[in-house]
């Protein structure tokens, strides 16, 4: 199983002492929670090293060592370094030279293959990068699973386990995005109507969000009218 990563971001953001994350693994089919979590992450980052450079690479066109080179150079703006590989799952996928011919038997083929290369990394990360790898899918039984969390790096499953968690995550999200609150009746209801998809549930919210802050600036306003206009009495 895997560790949190975003656990160790509030950590961060409280000042605890639970060291962030070197590398972290963030998979599943729930898009939109990969994504926040990975702001949990940058924003966890920026409060404990000042800034960060951020690199975003597509591991279905990008092999492991270049990834990895970025990882270790040191960064030009002397800041920490935030590389993002999408498509990790699909860059790790068979070797370097895939299409080279296949070794003789009892003869190993040349050079390291790509997961080789990054449980190298994982042994012992670089301090100065923090490396997220974004997959739809994670086998948590291999080498390299085993050793980035051996590393103190961290794998998270992006994914919804029930409706009710959906209805906790808009009263969540409701107040620390769209500064409103929600009553669980009504996230439920929203679950309901609209189904446990994050980002048209967030879309939901912000319209939502928009509808409640006109309403208040617009009976504030009456308010206020009512409140400037003289007093009349009868004599």
């Amino acid at each position: 199983s895997g560790g949190s990563f975003s656990t160790a971001a509030r950590y961060a953001a409280t000042g605890q002492a639970k060291p962030l994350p070197n590398i972290a693994v963030l998979y599943g089919e729930e898009r939109f929670l990969i994504l926040e979590r990975t702001d949990d992450l940058k924003a966890a980052l920026v409060k404990a090293h000042g800034d960060v450079e951020v690199f975003v690479w597509n591991g279905e066109s990008t092999a492991p060592a270049v990834v990895l080179d970025e990882c270790r150079s040191m960064s030009l703006a002397m800041t920490h370094k935030f590389v993002i590989v999408e498509n990790a799952d699909v860059m790790l996928k068979g070797d370097d030279d895939d299409e080279s011919p296949a070794p003789a038997p009892g003869k190993r083929k040349f050079g390291k293959t790509k997961r080789e290369l990054m449980e190298d990394y994982a042994k012992s990360p670089d301090s100065g990068a923090t490396l997220v790898l974004r997959a739809n899918s994670w086998l948590t039984t291999t080498n390299l699973h085993k050793l980035i969390l051996a590393s103190g790096g961290a794998v998270e499953k992006c994914e919804l386990s029930s409706e009710g968690a959906a209805a906790t995550w808009i009263q969540r999200r409701a107040k620390s995005e769209h500064r409103v609150s929600i009553e669980l009746a009504a996230a439920e209801a929203l679950v309901d109507a609209v189904g446990t998809s994050l980002g048209k549930l967030d879309s939901e919210l912000a319209k939502l969000a928009i509808s409640a802050i006109a309403s208040a600036s617009a009976a504030a306003a009456t308010q206020l009218k009512r409140s400037s206009q003289p007093a009349m009495s009868v004599s």
